[in-house]
């Protein structure tokens, strides 16, 4: 029998490994070999039971070979578990497949092998499960909380698959085999556009490579661009065009408005597929690549061609984090289930809108319910910002149903640009018996409606580098297209890390982008976009001068605002980033990268490539040196302290309304106090008048 496959794919939950690393074992012709590793780093478990599960995907239209498919766990445990007192079980798809006892006895051989059984695989989404109870004393439920108690599957454990290797493929896998999350590299191949590409292709070229950052949003895109003054592949490559006679094999009666999608080999072997996106016009190659970004569309591709006649429509896309009030739902999260008993933990990233002012009563405010199991003297429900807890709650009957957390944003974590949400839960059962599951008793879950209240204030918004480049502005909408500046014949060096900086926006963003680009010159991206360029370009980023931090000034000499502490001789061969406020709106940000030359770029495209080293790029203003290294720098000395301090001393409107209330109390107070004072005055100036009548009388 043979099963369909395609790729890797990640799925949702915290047990759950989101990307994987991949090298390729050599096969004979024919055949495709992975050895994929599911785990960057060792993963340890400390609970008396746990599980853990990689997802990958089956596509149809390509074959694994039967027999050949198995996961090698690489596992270790503490010498503390108690002998015969624990187990572990490798399920595929929900089908439990092998067993072993927990500590493994004498000579038992590692790694576990374990076969894939060809008729336990489906199309679609597959499972493998790792489950292990474990035990280290003989209390019941006496190891909760136990760092001596542990199991940790290594980062060496493999998933291994063979598939055959056709000569070309259907459209329908598209992004495969140009994209593949199964290799340790994934991407397949070198992208080629025509010499001197147009705006509309450059254009086309990025929102492509905005698309494969979206699909893999957690793995490294290292885009390779190449400009070639005629399309002959030699290898494996994507070609853009909307100039059909650039490649013999476009179409040649296009009409105007129409595009077109060809998988070909121009070599006919293996691993040497080749994927033309092409046009008529910019119109036609924008409905090609527009059709590649849609998956409804490219599942009804079953062959290795297809005329896209009509533009396909692009979705909306609804708004994110944004200044005001905002959901989890709006960020993607309907709920967040969290089950079991003990310890049970979710996390999420919020980005800070760009240029948002904020305020001291920006706040969160979790919905939540639970089970009415547990016991409400032990279970709890803690959120942390920033690993700072700001709230918490009881899980208790009262509130099982409709609970409510609101917390206060802390005014130092406000000031930050980003915040991680940690939601932490302890599900406390009384008499439990910690081998077994309880999922079904005891849980939690987060509901979409619980809402992010972020509100004007004294801490000033600047435009920063961390997630760069983030595009979205403070209503929390994604801008119908961003503005991409190149120089007025840009390098293939320039091209590459367009790409890059594309993919990595996509994933920052957390959605396709559309592009716009440019060529030459600087002066009219007055609302925000990105630019790249060269040092020696003196006059190109002349109109920007009155908005740029750092500029070349003449050959080799720069002007660096006072408030950047960047030293001359650190830009020497190596290039910076810099993110600016908009010339002309209020919302814009700029990001300008300026480099010595090609070397440099390459380094920064390194960078881009690579989520770690990405994640390093921050402050206003970033230096790659000439060595590599990512030295971020934040403006100083512009008072945001003093912004801190106010924020922090400022009196919230409900304070002022309080404050309001009280002053009133007080002058009323003060004005039937003043009453009651005259009222009891007259009272007794007329029993003078009467006492001094009685004596005139007597």
């Amino acid at each position: 029998m043979t099963i369909p496959v395609m790729a890797l794919a990640a799925g949702a939950g915290d047990n759950v490994q989101k990307t994987g690393a991949v090298s390729v074992i050599p096969g004979p012709v024919g055949m495709h070999a992975y050895s994929m590793h599911p785990l960057n780093e060792d993963k340890v478990f400390t609970n008396p039971a746990n599980q853990w599960s990689y997802f990958f995907e089956i596509k149809p239209g390509m074959d694994i070979y039967p027999n050949q498919s198995y996961f090698s766990l690489d596992y270790s445990v503490a010498e503390t578990l108690l002998p015969g007192q624990g187990s572990i079980t490798v399920f595929l798809n929900g089908y439990p497949l092998e067993s072993r006892v927990l500590p493994p006895p004498p000579g038992e051989k590692q790694p576990w092998k374990v076969f894939l059984p060809d008729r336990y695989l489906k199309r679609g989404f597959n499972e493998i499960k790792m489950t292990d109870r474990q035990k280290a004393s003989q209390g019941p439920c006496s190891d909760i909380d136990n760092p001596g108690m542990w199991f940790r599957i290594n980062k060496t454990t493999e998933l291994h698959l063979v598939r055959k290797n056709p000569i070309t493929f259907p459209l329908m896998l598209y992004p495969f085999p140009y994209l593949d999350p199964l290799e340790d590299n994934v991407v397949r191949c070198r992208w080629m556009v025509p010499s001197s590409p147009t705006t509309d292709t450059l254009a086309e070229m990025l929102d492509t490579a905005s698309d494969w950052g979206k699909r893999l949003p957690s793995n490294g895109i290292p885009i390779k661009v190449a400009t070639r003054a005629e399309g002959s592949p030699t290898g494996q490559a994507l070609m853009i065009t909307e100039r059909p006679t650039w490649t013999k094999y476009a179409p040649s009666n296009l009409a105007g408005g129409v595009g077109s999608l060809t998988n070909f080999s121009a070599t006919g072997v293996p691993d040497a597929s080749c994927l033309l996106i092409a046009g008529a016009d910019g119109k036609g190659l924008d409905s090609a690549a527009s059709a590649l970004e849609q998956p409804e569309m490219t599942a009804q591709m079953g062959s290795t061609n297809s005329v896209i006649n009509v533009p396909p429509v692009k979705p909306d896309v609804p708004p994110t984090a944004r200044l005001g009030s905002f959901t989890f739902t709006d960020l993607g999260l309907p709920a967040i289930h969290l089950a079991g008993a003990f310890h049970q933990r979710a996390s999420l990233t919020i980005r800070r809108p760009l240029r948002c002012d904020l305020g001291r009563e920006s706040y969160i405010k979790i919905k939540f319910r639970h089970s009415a199991s547990m016991n409400p003297l032990r279970s709890l429900i803690t959120i942390f910002l920033n690993g700072i807890p700001i709230g918490s709650a009881k899980l208790e009957p009262e509130n099982a149903n409709d609970g409510i957390i609101r917390a206060r944003i802390p005014v130092e974590e406000l000031a930050k640009n980003f915040w991680v949400i940690d939601i932490a839960c302890f599900h406390d059962l009384g008499a439990a018996d910690c081998s077994k599951s309880y999922d079904d008793v005891a849980w939690t879950v987060i509901e979409g409606e619980s809402t992010f209240e972020l509100v004007n204030g004294n801490l000033i918004g600047r435009p920063y580098l961390e997630s760069f480049p983030y595009l979205i502005p403070s209503d929390g909408r994604v801008p119908k297209s961003i503005d991409f500046g190149f120089s007025p014949n840009p390098s293939d060096e320039e091209l590459t890390l367009a790409a890059d900086v594309a993919a990595r926006a996509a994933q920052t963003n957390r959605i396709t982008l559309n592009w716009t680009t440019r060529k030459g010159e600087a002066g009219s991206f007055e609302h925000g976009g990105l630019l790249v360029g060269y040092y020696d370009e003196v006059d190109r980023f002349k109109p920007l001068q009155h908005s740029l931090l750092v500029y070349p000034t003449s050959k080799g000499h720069f002007y660096i605002n006072p408030n950047v502490q960047l030293m001359p001789d650190t830009l020497v061969d190596g290039a910076l980033i810099q993110a600016v406020n908009a010339p002309k709106t209020n919302s814009g940000v700029l990001y300008v990268i300026m480099a010595q030359d090609n070397d440099a770029l390459n380094m920064v495209s390194k960078i881009m490539s690579d989520p770690n080293k990405a994640d390093l790029v921050g402050g206003q203003v970033c230096v790659v040196t000439k060595d590599g290294r990512v030295i971020p720098l934040k403006l100083q000395g512009l008072n945001d302290q003093k912004g801190l301090e106010d924020a922090k001393n400022a009196y919230s409107p409900q304070m002022l309304i309080i404050m309001g209330v009280l002053v009133v109390a007080l002058l009323f107070g003060g004005v039937m106090l003043g009453k009651q004072f005259v009222k009891r005055k007259d009272t007794d100036d007329d029993e003078d008048d009467e006492d001094d009548a009685i004596e005139g009388d007597s």
